[in-house]
C-alpha cells in the first residue's frame, strides 16, 4: 500500500486536489468540519492519511496544532515541502499503528479524509478506531470521510459506459491496480461504521459528500462542462446534512464523539 501511494504522490495534487471536483468536494468537508468538529479555541488535532497536506495546512492556518500522518513517504515529502506554519508537522505513520505518536488522552480531534480508511479491512478499521479512542480526550471527536458501498452517480456512469464495473462497490471489496501493484479497496456504509465503532464512540453528524458533486474519476468530462459542475455544487450545498442520502454519495462525512463509558 505504501508503494502505491508513493507512486501517485507527485501527481496527486494535479489529478485531484487542485481539480474543480477535488476543490468543491473538499470545500464541503471543510464546511462540515467547521459546523460540528472545530472550535474557535486552538485544538490539538491528529490527522491520518493526510496525503499532500491540504487539510492539515488549512487547519493549521486557523491556529490549530496539527500532527498530520500518512503511510506514504512520498505523500509526506510533498506535504512537508508546503509547510511554513508553526504548530504543523508531518510524519510517516500507518493509521493502524498510532501508538507512540501522541500521548493517550491528549488529542481533541482525530481526522481522516477522502477514503484513506477504505484501504483497510474491517479488522484494520476497528483497530484504528480503538487507537483513535485511546489518544482522544474524553468527549473528543473523530471525523471520518469514507467511500460507501454504493454511489448512484458512479453506478449510472458505469451502467452507460462500462457495465462490468457497476457493482464494484456493492460487493464491499474491490481489487484495484496501480502501475501493476494490486491492492484491495473496502467500502463501508454508515451503519457498518457505526457497528465497528460500537462501545468506543457515539455517532453524531452524518452528511453526504458528493451526492450531486461527481466522483473524481469523472473529472475529464466535467472539466469540459464547468457550468454543469457549478449547478451540481449548488444542489450539493442544499443537501448538506441530509443524512439519509449519505449512503449513496461518492463519500460521506461522519462525526463521532468518544464514549465516556
Amino acid at each position: 500500500m505504501q508503494t502505491v501511494f508513493d507512486q501517485v504522490s507527485p501527481l496527486y495534487d494535479e489529478e485531484f486536489t487542485h481539480t474543480p471536483i477535488g476543490r468543491k468536494q473538499r470545500d464541503i468537508v471543510w464546511s462540515c468540519l467547521q459546523k460540528v468538529a472545530l472550535t474557535p479555541e486552538p485544538m490539538n488535532i491528529l490527522e491520518v492519511n493526510c496525503g499532500t497536506g491540504e487539510d492539515a495546512l488549512w487547519l493549521a492556518k486557523m491556529g490549530h496544532s496539527v500532527l498530520a500522518t500518512d503511510i506514504s513517504s512520498g505523500m509526506v515529502e510533498v506535504a512537508s515541502s508546503k509547510n511554513k506554519i508553526p504548530g504543523l508537522s508531518f510524519r510517516q505513520a500507518d493509521l493502524q499503528n498510532l501508538d507512540g505518536l501522541v500521548d493517550a488522552g491528549s488529542v481533541d480531534l482525530v481526522y481522516s479524509n477522502f477514503g484513506g480508511l477504505n484501504c483497510v479491512s474491517p479488522t484494520g478499521f476497528r483497530k484504528f478506531l480503538e487507537q483513535a479512542a485511546n489518544v482522544l480526550k474524553p468527549g473528543g471527536s473523530l471525523v471520518v470521510v469514507v467511500m460507501p458501498d454504493f454511489c448512484w452517480m458512479e453506478s449510472l456512469y458505469y451502467a452507460i459506459k462500462e457495465p462490468r464495473m457497476v457493482f464494484r462497490r456493492i460487493i464491499g471489496r474491490s481489487p484495484a491496480v496501480n502501475d501493476s501493484i494490486p491492492y484491495d479497496v473496502f467500502y463501508y456504509n454508515p451503519e457498518r461504521i457505526k457497528s465497528l465503532a460500537s462501545g468506543l464512540f457515539e455517532p453524531g453528524f452524518l452528511s453526504p459528500v458528493g451526492f450531486f458533486l461527481p466522483p473524481s474519476n469523472l473529472r475529464v468530462f466535467f472539466s469540459k462542462h464547468p457550468g454543469i459542475l457549478d449547478r451540481l455544487e449548488r444542489l450539493e450545498k442544499c443537501f448538506s446534512g441530509f443524512s439519509h442520502v449519505a449512503f449513496a454519495s461518492d463519500h460521506f462525512f461522519f462525526q463521532f464523539t468518544k464514549s465516556k463509558r
